[in-house]
Formats: structure tokens, sequence, C-alpha cells
């Protein structure tokens, strides 16, 4: 990628609620308690801060990319370009479609098919198609 800010990121530090241990690349929310993040269990849920970035058991440090580049797990085939929602439990992400209700949570960069891993620009508060 050219530019100044090649793999540009703003990662932080949060304690893991669960055992997400096989669960990175998902989107998280904030769990239960403070400083604590859950992987996002509902379709178009809002409230999603980003996408986790290791594989922490529960009580162990939860990395998560709030902004900028990073990978994702996608639920569904996915384009490059196209806007990112929760798509369902465990924090897959997939296209969003004028049905979709949820806040966009990152953009595709690369052609993926269902299940897969790709390249993304995270930033939860990108705008939703309009009504």
């Amino acid at each position: 990628m050219p530019g100044g800010l090649q793999g540009a990121r703003v990662v932080e530090t949060f304690t893991s609620e669960w055992d997400c241990s096989t669960l990175q690349f998902r989107a998280v929310k904030m769990g239960t308690a403070d400083d604590k993040v859950v992987v996002s269990s509902l379709a178009n849920e809002p409230g999603v801060i980003g996408v986790m970035m290791n594989k922490p058991t529960s009580g162990e440090a939860a990395r998560v990319c709030l902004w900028g580049y990073s990978k994702a797990q996608v639920g569904t085939a996915s384009s490059r370009g196209m806007y990112l929602v929760v798509g369902g439990g465990y924090g897959f992400l997939v296209p969003q479609t004028a049905a979709s209700s949820g806040n966009v949570v990152a953009m595709a960069m690369q052609q993926v098919g269902s299940g897969s891993v790709c390249s993304v620009i995270v930033n939860p508060h990108f705008r939703t198609l309009p009504t």
C-alpha cells in the first residue's frame, strides 16, 4: 500500500470476559464490567468497538483493533470495498445490505469466500446505508 501510514492502526488492550481462544479476528463489544470485552453475539449488533487481534482465554489480555488496517473473519463471501457489519453469532462480519440495521464495523480490502480471513479497514464509525 502506498503512503506513509502503512499498517497504521489503533490497538488497545482489554481483558477478555470469555474464552476467545478460537475467535481471533472477530468483532467485539464491551463486556459486562469495565475494561472487559466479549465477542459480538447478535446479527446487526450495535456497540461493536473493533476486531479481536489475538486468542485470549477468559481473564487474559485481549488486543482489540479499534481503528485502521487489520484482519477480520467474514461469515459470507465479501468483495473489495464492501462495508461489513456483524452477521450473526460469534462476531463474523458480513456485507451490509439494505436489510442490515447494525453499525458498519469495517470495509473489506479484498475479495474472499465465506469463512475466510480478509484484510479490512476497521472503523466502527463508518456510515450505514441511507434509508
